[in-house]
């Protein structure tokens, strides 16, 4: 019988082999040599067309592909290319199909060359999948070994619109194992880094999209999120990122563990290299009314006029009010992320707009709420797909589900837990009415300003605390990520009085090294209530101009 990790190295070769000969690199230098494989350093593989396709924005590449301008081929082969590299770099791939990408581009300029017109919106456009999206034909691992080999019959409700819209899908990119940590690691392609210092972690759990799309191997992805999944990619990783409220985007046929666990469910959304592409993606998808295919989804067209509002009243149209948390009131973020925060602070001030303290209820019973939701079925889900191969569970994991099976809930600690979800989205609620006598507009406030993480990049192994996230999937919010600035080791000090919020504050303080984490991307969270997805993008578009 063949043994876990030689299931592995015949997948990592299988991987290796899906990428075209020359586009193989000789050697990869060691992260502690080369640090950085951003910007120039991944340029030298490249021509200088493949670097002005993959460096345009999803817009750019679309006003060229719908017109021809552009075929479609070359603008997959220059995003295979720049993935594959990619890969080699950083861990960013799970699978690899980049020749029928490159296959469905050839149709899609045959269809145009034949109409004189698009197949859709997003001809042309190529998108980056979660490994955990099923595509006809491909695995979906979840960073399982023993799910190597089992093909999907069938491709996921999300694969399926793009295809429509004339997107083309060519790579699946890299989750933790079971796709469920902060930290995105398996037995299967090891440790995923991140490109802009590959001595820290990519974030997770959709890690492989913050790598790919901080390299450009892509320049819009999916990703789910279920306690920061695509926040901690974005921030981490320089991008923009989208976590819808739950029930917005469809997925039907997409695989997750601890299914039937619908009260706090992994909210599906895109990341990108600017928020115009996050825009896109929405837009596109809700016009397909995803409503009539998944019974999941909720009839909430595209609120253009909403978008719009918000785009031109954050330029300045009108006052806004935006409250500030400065930290979750049990740690405090790392030097880096508060002078991001405060810069992102005074941009919002010199538009006009107002801000003010926000004291919610404790984020604490939130990460408590969500982390027993992880937990209902005692941990049986993980451990179960663990058996199929026999390998270990990874640290990062077992930080969560631990390595033995827990007790399970019973219906009644179960409808107990879910009755407690409530009463905290109720006094969220009326905590966030409430604010109305504060902001001098007759108003609650607009949004609010966060960190998303109190970590400058994450060292490997270091990672002690999940909060700051969870609150968000709890309550259903609509939050953005907009990337603001890097660590700066000779800026970003500790001032001269610092008090701690707790001994989980201290540890997070103490693991904070400005060497290892100089360069590191800051990225700031902004979030609205529930299915406010299109005002969250409209303040991400201006702010981001």
């Amino acid at each position: 019988m063949t043994s876990w990790q030689e299931k592995a190295e015949l997948k990592r070769q299988a991987l290796r082999s899906a990428i075209r000969p020359e586009w193989l690199l000789p050697s990869v230098p060691t992260a502690e040599l080369q640090r950085d494989v951003t910007g120039d350093y991944i340029r030298q593989f490249l021509s200088p067309e493949e670097i002005a396709i993959t460096e345009s924005t999803p817009d750019q590449i679309l006003k060229n592909t719908t017109t021809a301008k552009w075929t479609s081929v070359s603008v997959a082969t220059a995003f295979s290319h720049r993935a594959a590299i990619a890969h080699q770099l950083t861990n960013a791939l799970h699978e690899i199909f980049f020749e029928d990408g490159i296959k469905r581009a050839a149709e899609l300029d045959g269809y145009i060359k034949e109409h004189g017109r698009p197949v859709g919106p997003l001809h042309g456009l190529p998108v980056s999948l979660k490994d955990s999206v099923n595509v006809k034909g491909i695995d979906t691992t979840n960073g399982f070994i023993g799910r190597i080999g089992a093909p999907a019959k069938e491709d996921a409700e999300l694969a399926r619109i793009l295809r429509y819209l004339g997107a083309v899908l060519y790579c699946k990119t890299a989750v933790p194992q079971a796709s469920f940590a902060a930290e995105t690691e398996n037995n299967i392609i090891g440790y995923t880094t991140n490109a802009y210092n590959r001595l820290l972690s990519s974030g997770g759990s959709s890690g492989g999209e913050g790598s790919l799309l901080s390299l450009r191997g892509s320049v819009v992805g999916l990703g789910s999120d279920i306690g920061g999944s695509i926040r901690h990619p974005a921030a981490l990783n320089g991008l923009f990122g989208l976590k819808p409220s739950y029930r917005r985007l469809p997925i039907e046929g997409v695989d997750r563990v601890m299914e039937g666990q619908d009260m706090v469910p992994f909210s599906w959304g895109p990341l990108s290299s600017s928020a115009a592409g996050l825009t896109l993606i929405m837009k596109s998808i809700l016009a397909q009314e995803p409503w009539f295919s998944d019974p999941r989804v909720v009839e909430i067209p595209w609120q253009n006029d909403v978008y719009e509002d918000f785009v031109q009243a954050t330029k300045g149209d009108r006052q806004l009010v935006f409250g500030v948390m400065r930290n979750d009131g049990i740690v405090q973020p790392q030097p880096p992320i508060s002078r991001g925060l405060d810069m992102l602070i005074d941009k919002v001030k010199n538009l006009g707009h107002k801000v003010i303290d926000w004291q919610p209820p404790s984020h604490e019973e939130a990460n408590q709420l969500s982390m027993a939701t992880w937990l209902f079925d005692g941990s049986e889900d993980v451990l179960k797909n663990l058996t199929l191969s026999g390998e270990p569970i990874v640290d990062s994991v077992a930080q969560i589900f631990g390595s033995t099976p827990g007790k399970q809930s019973t219906a009644t600690e179960i409808a107990n837990t879910n009755i407690a979800i409530w009463r905290f989205r109720k006094k969220y609620m009326d905590y966030w009415n409430s604010t109305k006598d504060l902001t001098g507009t007759g108003r609650p406030v607009d949004a609010v300003i966060a960190p998303t993480y109190p970590y400058t990049g994450v060292i490997p192994g270091k990672l002690k605390y999940f909060g700051y996230t969870p609150y968000a999937n709890i309550l259903d919010y609509s939050v953005g990520v907009i990337p603001v600035t890097m660590a700066d080791k000779d800026v970003d000090v500790y001032p001269t009085k610092f008090n701690l919020l707790s001994e989980i504050d201290s540890v997070v303080q103490k693991d904070y090294d400005p060497e290892i984490q100089h360069g590191a991307p800051v990225g700031i969270s902004i979030f609205g209530r529930r299915f406010q997805d299109e005002k969250i993008l409209g303040v991400l578009e201006a702010l981001s101009s």
